[in-house]
């Protein structure tokens, strides 16, 4: 089966949009500005897709409960919402039965910058959800500390060497928090950042 979404996807993610059990897709377009979220009838069958304005040249997409509602949210990277505008974070609440908010967009950092890789987690131990963002060509990511019901606060840059254009979470060093680790188009390494707050999640 093939399904129309919006022009150059970019990056895709599953999870239960809609709260009914199945798996739906949620899926970036780099050049319709848009997310296109597919709701999964049952049976491995989707239903036609809805689309989200999110920003210019949508890239990657995470999924969680940033506002603990017990309905899934959207973030996505973004080049801008014009072209001079610098890169951004696009956060998209969940509204329920697989529906999402107009999106509340977040500076990242750099101007004109190429969008890059996403990712949510606890980062600092306060129990809100925060998400981390790597920064193409300025050589960083950026962490923006969730402030509660789906607010952000502003973006914190941490350098590392090269070109970041991926990057995960995970408890790399077994103290309970989780770290990041962020692969890097030049010099064709990984940089891992350890998380040093002094909370556990």
């Amino acid at each position: 089966m093939k399904y129309d979404v919006g022009k150059l996807p970019w990056d895709i993610i599953s999870a239960d949009f809609d709260g009914d059990g199945d798996a739906d897709l949620a899926v970036t377009n780099g050049l319709s500005n848009k997310v296109s979220v597919l709701l999964n009838k049952g049976g491995g069958v989707f239903r036609q897709a809805r689309n989200y304005e999110v920003g210019l040249q949508s890239a990657d997409i995470t999924s969680s409960d940033f506002n603990c509602d017990v309905k899934l949210d959207l973030a996505v990277a973004i080049r801008s919402v014009r072209p001079s505008d610098p890169l951004k974070v696009s956060v998209l609440l969940g509204k329920g039965g697989g529906g999402f908010a107009s999106p509340v967009r977040y500076p990242v950092r750099g101007q004109g910058n190429i969008p890059s890789g996403i990712t949510s987690a606890e980062l600092n131990g306060d129990g809100k959800l925060d998400v981390a963002v790597a920064n193409l060509n300025f050589g960083n990511v950026s962490v923006l500390l969730g402030k509660g019901k789906g607010v952000f606060g502003r973006a914190e840059p941490f350098g590392v060497d090269g070109e970041p254009s991926r990057i995960i979470n995970a408890d790399f060093n077994d103290d309970d928090k989780p770290d990041l680790a962020a692969a890097k188009l030049g010099p064709d390494e990984v940089s891992v950042l350890i998380n040093t707050t002094s909370s556990s999640p």
